[in-house]
């Protein structure tokens, strides 16, 4: 059995049975590390391609809109989901802006995780929802594996930064789901186009 020690990783597709003592914790750290990996790997290429997923925003801050009418209501809660609705409608808009969907002047209301569901329409040109996004694969893929590993293999560029967009065209409404940017007491919506006429947005 001395030809098992000089072993240093072992890579299998199933455990064994009556694995050698020799070898048992070779073959552990082997499937802890690459499973993991596998299933990481996995789940970011599967999200990465039903999205279209953006690092940077546009350049075109300091957005202007025409005609911006809101109707809104908020309900926020500690122990269970938070729930906003509402309808906006836009004339016009013309660049990147933020749009306040909620405010709160209590504390422990302020700074948490706000997600709303919604469907836009625009009548001319395109208009687009950002949803800022922060996930690490590495972490998910822990849930999936029996023995998961803290720190991620160096250089394995499993987690993600950026902005998640949502398209209208004329004549193609679409479904969306966003993640607010909590600012001090306020929750924005985060919307642009280079120009886009006629924009219909409703949310929960």
């Amino acid at each position: 059995m001395a030809e098992l020690k000089q072993l240093q990783k072992v890579q299998v597709q199933r455990q064994p049975k009556n694995l050698p003592s020799e070898l048992a914790d070779k073959f552990v750290a082997a499937i802890r590390e690459d499973s993991q990996l596998a299933i990481a790997k996995d789940l970011m290429q599967k999200y990465l391609d039903g999205v279209h997923f953006i690092e940077e925003l546009p350049k075109s801050v300091n957005g202007k809109a025409l005609g911006l009418r809101k109707d809104s209501s908020q309900r926020f809660s500690l122990s269970g989901k938070s729930e906003l609705s509402g309808e906006i409608h836009i004339d016009e808009i013309q660049g990147l802006m933020r749009i306040r969907l909620a405010q709160s002047d209590n504390l422990l209301y302020q700074q948490r995780r706000v997600q709303i569901t919604g469907r836009i329409s625009v009548t001319d040109g395109v208009f687009r929802v950002y949803s800022p996004v922060n996930m690490n694969f590495w972490q998910m893929a822990a849930l999936f594996v029996d023995h998961p590993r803290k720190q991620a293999p160096v250089n394995s560029n499993l987690s993600i930064t950026g902005f998640i967009v949502h398209e209208a065209r004329p004549g193609q409404p679409v479904t969306f789901l966003a993640n607010l940017i909590p600012m001090a007491d306020r929750y924005l919506l985060l919307v642009g186009a280079d120009r886009a006429i006629g924009v219909n947005i409703t949310y929960q």
